[in-house]
């Protein structure tokens, strides 16, 4: 015998109230107590007008469900959320305002040694966001809403390239992430008539990026952007751009030009490819990209977005805490190596 009543029953219910049955009847098609069936009327009882207008009362399975799934969301103990409303306050900030996500509004909260009257955890926040505990953020205010697609498999045409430039001959320590100065590369792609695109060069340790504006995807406007931080950093060029690892995309191909320095024919910095179709071996790259579409959706004409946006695209980004630097920002971990350059 069901403890509670479901929706069905409840519709059972209403038309033996109409068959005129008695309550006695009614609880022995349904299998419940006659206590239950009496309390069940009573929660399902509604203000009907007749043709005269005439105020009646009747028994709908709709009023019940309602009243039964109200009454269930106030059951148990009071969230602790709701008793500390500066903390409720500054969550919705940090999600509305910072564009932060859930763990990161917690953890940069600890980083910065606030103090609230409760404490709680990721998973607590999320729940109490589903919950609806708050006023003006809901799981559409949120970035990711898990949802996973299923990988398509695809036939691997492998691109010839030098075995000495393969990831596979890339030191062990870049791998591991232990020293600054190793980035990946890679476009993100505009309108697909307009032919533009952005060159995107992620830092592997401190996942700092920068974004540049390309006019074509071609391999002249990369070896273009390469030039011009060559003669923004000069000397210190080589020792922030060591390496830089990218996919086999039609505008990377001439690795030579891309490693040859502006000043002549001396190397400035080592190229790596990845295997193909592998872009978990570019994965700081992969992320930020996908934070860039938050901004600059697929399909978009970059060609009509100003400078000044794609800056603080840039900027807005990199200054994000991240759980992975401990909640701190990409721009607060490039600081200390830029300030520490032989």
């Amino acid at each position: 015998m069901a403890k509670y009543f479901t929706y069905e029953e409840r519709c059972e219910l209403q038309g033996y109230v109409k068959a005129g049955m008695t309550q006695r009847e009614m609880a022995e098609l349904l299998e419940k107590s006659i206590r239950t069936i009496r309390r069940e009327l009573i929660r399902g009882k509604t203000a009907l007008k007749a043709a005269h207008f005439k105020t009646y009362y009747e028994y709908r399975a709709k009023t019940a469900q309602k009243v039964y799934e109200v009454n269930r969301k106030r059951k148990g103990r009071k969230h602790k959320l709701l008793s500390d409303a500066q903390l409720m306050q500054d969550i919705e900030e940090a999600i509305l305002m910072k564009d932060y996500s859930p763990d990161i509004t917690l953890g940069r909260m600890k980083l910065e040694g606030k103090k609230y009257k409760v404490s709680i955890c990721t998973r607590t926040l999320y729940r109490a966001i589903h919950q609806g505990l708050f006023n003006h953020i809901s799981n559409k205010n949120l970035r990711f809403q898990n949802i996973h697609h299923k990988k398509e498999e695809t036939a691997i045409k492998p691109k010839k390239h030098p075995i000495e430039k393969s990831i596979e001959k890339r030191a062990l320590s870049i791998l591991k992430r232990k020293q600054f100065g190793h980035w990946e590369m890679d476009c993100v792609l505009g309108k697909r008539e307009a032919g533009n695109a952005l060159l995107v060069l992620t830092e592997r340790k401190a996942r700092y990026s920068f974004i540049f504006r390309l006019q074509r995807k071609t391999q002249e406007e990369v070896i273009r952007v390469l030039d011009m931080l060559e003669k923004t950093y000069g000397e210190d060029f080589k020792k922030i751009f060591k390496t830089i690892t990218v996919d086999n995309g039609s505008e990377f191909l001439d690795y030579e030009s891309l490693e040859r320095s502006i000043t002549g024919n001396r190397k400035r910095t080592t190229i790596y490819f990845c295997h193909p179709y592998t872009a978990s071996e570019r994965g700081s790259n992969e992320n930020y990209n996908g934070k860039i579409r938050w901004y600059i959706p697929k399909g978009l004409d970059i060609g009509v977005i100003p400078d000044r946006y794609i800056w603080e695209t840039q900027h807005r980004i990199n200054d994000r805490p991240r759980k992975i630097l401990n909640y701190h920002t990409a721009t607060e971990v490039i600081h200390t190596f830029f300030e520490n350059i032989p």
